[in-house]
């Protein structure tokens, strides 16, 4: 089996149906070059964050011109497919239920050159109702693991035409608080091209809680590992560095973009609430 996020394993349909892709029709040859035109793999996916009142928001990465598109999207031109496993709809044997983009929040503070704050908010046309099921959001003080998942349609050069989801187990390596981030270090599995915007996940077997948006891997998943870190002595750590936007340091700007914020009593449960204000 070919494998997209390296070391990862194919996802089942419904396996994580907080996922989203978002896709648009462009002029484009940089992941097909022999197709002028094409359904163009924009690199993301939007993240489900709580149901509450019937309204599910999304979290998606949103890059402009410099990360993967070289120039901005009208967002009435991006539809988003949600519940499926399959990157491009049209290849998937069922159909998936698609959604328009209607606004796009992009964070204040991104930095295109760095893709520091590399997170936006994404409103869609309309609530989603059994198509895709939303993924617990963090506490402002949430516990990270050792051990975490992330999830994507991740690029493989050697099987362009098929980009299914896959998931891959990272491990933990450390936070970069000035930037809002986390980084993983993992030898043999990293994301790849193509999983940026997708979910890192803290998991227990039953309850799936986002802990970061993928953002970006230190060096092509066709290279070779490189050492990370310094030499003391004789120890140096081999593996695969990647960069996701921490949510847990968005969740105050998410309940101004959204309305949907955490509860007084989150720092136990986890629970959400809509600020009224921004209910009509």
């Amino acid at each position: 089996m070919k494998k997209r996020s390296l070391g990862g394993v194919a996802a089942k349909r419904n396996d994580y149906p907080w996922i989203v892709s978002l896709i648009t029709s462009i002029s484009s040859t940089d992941f097909l070059p022999h197709t002028v035109s094409l359904q163009c793999d924009i690199d993301r996916q939007a993240i489900a964050c709580k149901e509450m009142s019937a309204v599910i928001e999304f979290i998606a990465q949103y890059q402009d011109a410099q990360h993967d598109l070289y120039k901005p999207l009208d967002e009435a031109k991006v539809v988003m497919y949600v519940g499926g496993h399959c990157r491009f709809p049209s290849k998937c044997s069922y159909e998936s239920a698609s959604y328009r983009i209607v606004n796009m929040e992009i964070h204040p503070n991104y930095d295109s050159c760095n893709l520091y704050r590399d997170i936006a908010i994404a409103e869609i046309s309309e609530n989603v109702h059994s198509d895709g099921v939303p993924i617990c959001m963090p506490d402002v003080d949430e516990e990270i693991p050792s051990h975490l998942v992330a999830v994507g349609y991740g690029f493989n050069p050697n099987d362009k035409y098929r980009r299914l989801l896959h998931a891959v187990d990272l491990a933990f390596y450390k936070l970069d608080s000035y930037h809002d981030q986390l980084h993983t270090l993992t030898s043999g599995k990293s994301i790849c091209r193509g999983d940026s915007g997708g979910p890192l996940i803290k998991t227990n077997g039953t309850r799936y809680t986002l802990i970061g948006i993928t953002s970006s891997n230190g060096q092509t998943c066709e290279g070779p590992e490189v050492p990370q870190g310094y030499l003391y002595v004789v120890f140096l750590t081999i593996g695969r560095l990647n960069t996701f936007e921490d949510v847990r340091k968005y969740l105050d700007w998410i309940c101004e973009i959204t309305g949907v914020c955490p509860s007084p009593s989150s720092v136990s449960n986890a629970t959400y609430e809509i600020e009224s204000s921004e209910v009509e």
